[in-house]
């Protein structure tokens, strides 16, 4: 009987010590996951402000057909995805299949979804008639905020709304209507880039001043780093948290009435890191977050709007469909990075050939 009572007693404290093990582990994660999101977000900004793509004009000086093969041509936007690619792919090829489970969470999320449906493309388009428009998305744009632009916090603030408005609609409209959000997505879309492009050929005519041709200085270190850091930050994501570190995606889920209070926080904390990492840019670099871009602040409210709205209707841009999609060879991704590359390459050749606000060459100081 005795035995038997000290056998039950020892279980007891041996269910006591397991269940305080966990209690620890369960305390240690629920601080490790909001630092790990600000941690991911910190490099990835500071990868953003390295590789230069917190500067608008180098994304307008790839996009632009009308510089390949010229001196205006910058590559900084090519090297930085293929650095960030291939220092994603390691991290997710090699390193994650090594383990059971990620660092501080029960399992890993890798999105399964397949379908190649309307608001994809449709989201992806718009995502890329916004870009093309301001020459941020939101990562970059997010980054610049500390540079303390009128423009750049325009384009800030209508990227906001454009995220709450589509979560909003989604939420509360395409349940009971469905394709709803898709038809008034295109009109809106439609409206704001004429009533964009009419106003900037109105207010800003095409400088041709011969001495506003200049070139950016091009650095080939700059985007290899920057590229490597970026990638690295969405693969200890994925290792760390079990998560694709998609950077409209995670914003625009605060906005959201779905998701969970303690999701939100971890959302909010990953925005710190991308603000923190932008203030430390701005006060170490400022020309880094500059922006130089000689357009009118409709241009930063209609590609703002457009921007926010279609990352959100797409479910993703640069960084998850970008990088940690066309890592897992995703067909949804590469169908998105197509859209909204082509939208931006159409977009901002049409500027230049209409003389409207900055071809390439008009876009420097």
């Amino acid at each position: 009987m005795e035995a038997a009572k000290m056998s039950l007693g020892g279980a007891e404290k041996a269910n006591e010590a397991t269940m305080g093990v966990e209690a620890s582990q369960a305390r240690k994660e629920r601080w490790m996951v909001p630092l790990s999101f600000f941690a991911c977000a910190v490099m990835l900004g500071v990868g953003l402000a390295v590789g230069g793509m917190t500067d608008p004009r180098r994304a307008n000086a790839f996009f632009n057909a009308f510089n390949f093969g010229t001196k205006y041509w910058d590559p900084s936007l090519a090297i930085v995805f293929a650095s960030a690619l291939a220092a994603h792919s390691v991290v997710y090829h090699l390193v994650r299949p090594m383990l059971s489970k990620p660092v501080f969470a029960p399992e890993f999320s890798i999105p399964c979804k397949k379908e190649i449906d309307h608001h994809l493309i449709l989201g992806s388009v718009m995502f890329g008639a916004g870009w093309a428009f301001t020459g941020y998305c939101p990562g970059p744009g997010l980054v610049a905020m500390f540079a303390m632009d009128s423009k750049t916090l325009l384009f800030i603030m209508a990227m906001f709304v454009g995220m709450f408005s589509c979560k909003a609609l989604q939420s509360r409209v395409a349940a009971h209507f469905p394709g709803a959000v898709s038809a008034m997505v295109a009109m809106a879309a439609a409206t704001l880039s004429v009533v964009a492009l009419l106003a900037q050929a109105y207010q800003h005519p095409h400088p041709t001043n011969a001495a506003l041709e200049q070139t950016l200085d091009f650095t080939l270190w700059r985007p290899l780093v920057g590229g490597a850091l970026i990638g690295t930050a969405i693969g200890l994501s994925m290792v760390l948290l079990g998560e694709v570190l998609g950077i409209s995606g995670i914003v625009s889920g605060i906005f959201s009435p779905l998701v969970e209070l303690n999701s939100k926080l971890n959302r909010l904390s990953f925005l710190g890191g991308l603000l923190f990492a932008g203030a430390l840019v701005a006060q170490v670099a400022p020309d880094a977050v500059a922006n130089h871009m000689h357009r009118s602040d409709l241009f930063y409210l209609a590609g703002g709007a457009l921007v926010g709205f279609g990352t959100c209707l797409g479910g993703g841009c640069t960084s998850g469909h970008g990088i940690a999609g066309l890592t897992r060879l995703s067909p949804r991704s590469i169908i998105a990075v197509a859209c909204f590359f082509a939208t931006n390459i159409l977009l901002s050749s049409l500027l230049y050939t209409l003389q409207v606000g900055t071809g390439w060459q008009s876009a420097l100081n």
